[in-house]
């Protein structure tokens, strides 16, 4: 329902970069280097334990996988460890009771700049998804706001059932001001059109 502004503006900021270097999905660079860091200390570890190196392929792979595996594991210790003193000690900031969101809190916590803390930032932040202007005529509310914004909305479409139109002004990439107004196309409904526009109110109110 958000129209072609909001495509648009969704569109032009999936195909931006990221300040450190990653899409959005990948890697930061603090990722990467931890990850060689505890890789590196992982293998250096497990050929202590071993009489001599890798010498065949297969015994090269298996060391690669186990340093690996041993670095996510090394990783998830110790960030849960240092995470929970943290909390509980020195902040007492609640985690989630979900584990799969409380792993990714932790994540966030660690590496400030990764996918998983724009992840948690947007699912912990509170903003406003739209503004609706109730108005009788669509095309008055429309004049009225580029009147007011310098910038003309476009017409969206009808709400079929509901007997009301609407018009779309994006104000930035996560939120849209809908005009509203009762649709003459549409036969009156059977229950009262929402926002009071049934009631004969003023133009110009704000949702």
């Amino acid at each position: 329902r958000r129209g072609a502004q909001m495509s648009t503006a969704n569109a032009a900021r999936s195909g931006s970069g990221d300040s450190d270097g990653s899409d959005g999905r990948g890697l930061s660079q603090k990722e990467l280097f931890v990850h060689a860091v505890t890789t590196s200390c992982c293998a250096a570890a497990i050929l202590s334990y071993r009489d001599e190196p890798p010498t065949g392929v297969v015994s090269w792979i298996i060391f690669i996988l186990a340093s690996v595996v041993a670095n996510y594991f090394v990783q998830f210790i110790c960030s849960a460890i240092l995470l929970a003193l943290y909390l509980d000690v020195f902040v007492g900031l609640p985690t989630s009771p979900v584990a799969a969101d409380c792993a990714d809190e932790m994540h966030a916590w660690w590496f400030p700049d990764s996918a998983q803390a724009r992840e948690v930032a947007s699912r912990r932040s509170c903003g406003i998804d739209h503004l609706v202007y109730i108005c009788q005529n669509l095309d008055d509310g429309i004049k009225a706001v580029h009147r007011l914004t310098g910038v003309k909305p476009m017409v969206g479409g009808s709400h079929p059932g509901l007997g009301t139109c609407n018009a779309l002004l994006s104000l930035g990439d996560e939120s849209y001001l809908e005009i509203i107004a009762p649709d003459p196309a549409q036969p009156k409904p059977d229950r009262p059109r929402i926002f009071g526009l049934d009631e004969g109110l003023p133009d110009g109110r704000l949702t």
